[in-house]
C-alpha cells in the first residue's frame, strides 16, 4: 500500500481589493495612497473592509513610492479594525517599502512589478484591514503609491495550514528618516560579518518575511546586492535578492510564505554581500517581519 500524504490547503475564499477593468485601465489596481511626507505619517485608508470570512493568509503588494531624484525611503503600517470600522490598531508595523516602481495607468497603462508580502496571520470575519504611510522626500506622486490586499481563508484542510496571531517587526528602526536597520554589504561578492539585526525576538516565530530597501538618499548606484538572514551565523530561510537602479527604484525577490520554527529569546541576525567587482557598495536598510 502507497504511502497516503495528507492534503494541502485548500482556501475556500479569496477577497481581494483589485476592483475591476475599466476604461480607467490600472487604475482600479489595489487601493491608491497618499503618505505623509518630510516623515511624517499620512491618512490611513481601508484595503478590505468588512470581511466576509476569517483570513488565514495575508497577501500585499505595494507599488509605487520611488520617485526618481528623491529618497524614496518609505515605511507602511497595516492597520486593523475587529469591528470593521476604522478604529485602526497596529497589525504589522513598518514594512520596508521605499523604491518601488511606480504605476503609470494614465496613458501606457504599465503596471509596476510590486514588492510583495505574505503573512499567514488570523484575521477574524468582519474585520477590516487598513494601512497608512510615510516617505523621506518632501515631494508629491504624479500617480499615488498604491497597495492591493488579498485575504485568504476557509481552508478545506486545516492541518495543512499554520497561521499566527501578531507579527513582529525585527531590525533598529530610523522612523524620523522612514528606514530599517542599516546594513553596509561586502564588496566583490565577499559577505559582510553577520551582524544583530534588532533585538532578542520576543515570541517563537512560525513564519517570517525578509525585506531590504534603499541608500536612503536621493543617489542610487545600479547593483545588485544578496542579503542572507539567520541566527547563530546560520541562514534561515531563503536570500533576499534586491536590485537597485540608477532612478532611485528596484526590484526585490523572494516572494512567497516562508515558514519556520524560531524560538523565543532567538537574535536574528543579517549579512550581505554586493556583486560587482568594479563598483563600491551602497548602505542599505533591511528589516524582518516575524509571525508569531
Amino acid at each position: 500500500m502507497g504511502l497516503i500524504l495528507p492534503n494541502g490547503p485548500a482556501f475556500a475564499h479569496w477577497s481581494d481589493n483589485l476592483g475591476t477593468v475599466s476604461a480607467d485601465g490600472f487604475a482600479d489596481v489595489g487601493v491608491a495612497i497618499t503618505p505623509g511626507t518630510s516623515n511624517a505619517d499620512g491618512d490611513a485608508v481601508t484595503l478590505l473592509s468588512s470581511l466576509a470570512h476569517d483570513c488565514e493568509y495575508l497577501v500585499l503588494a505595494i507599488s509605487g513610492f520611488g520617485l526618481s531624484g528623491s529618497n524614496s525611503s518609505a515605511l507602511l503600517d497595516i492597520l486593523v479594525d475587529p469591528a470593521g470600522g476604522t478604529s485602526w490598531s497596529e497589525l504589522i508595523a513598518d514594512l520596508l517599502c521605499g523604491y518601488t516602481s511606480p504605476i503609470d495607468y494614465d496613458g501606457s497603462g504599465i503596471l509596476a512589478v510590486p514588492l510583495m508580502y505574505h503573512f499567514p496571520v488570523w484575521i477574524p470575519a468582519g474585520a477590516s484591514v487598513g494601512a497608512m504611510a510615510r516617505c523621506a522626500h518632501g515631494s508629491a506622486f504624479a500617480n499615488a503609491p498604491r497597495v492591493v490586499a488579498y485575504a485568504a481563508g476557509g481552508n478545506k484542510n486545516p492541518a495543512s495550514w499554520w497561521c499566527g496571531q501578531r507579527i513582529e517587526t525585527v531590525g533598529t528602526f530610523d522612523a524620523d528618516n522612514s528606514r530599517g536597520q542599516v546594513h553596509t554589504p561586502g564588496e566583490d561578492g565577499t559577505f559582510s560579518s553577520w551582524t544583530s539585526l534588532g533585538s532578542p525576538i520576543a515570541s517563537r516565530a512560525g513564519a517570517l518575511q525578509y525585506a531590504v530597501q534603499g541608500p536612503g538618499s536621493s543617489s542610487v548606484s545600479g547593483r545588485v546586492y544578496r542579503f542572507e538572514f539567520g541566527a547563530g551565523s546560520s541562514q534561515i530561510g531563503p536570500c533576499c535578492y534586491r536590485g537597485m537602479g540608477a532612478v532611485e527604484v528596484g526590484t526585490h525577490f523572494f516572494p512567497g510564505p516562508v515558514f519556520c520554527d524560531i524560538p523565543a529569546g532567538t537574535q536574528m541576525q543579517v549579512r550581505a554581500a554586493e556583486n560587482n567587482v568594479s563598483l563600491s557598495a551602497q548602505s542599505l536598510d533591511c528589516a524582518a517581519y516575524l509571525v508569531q
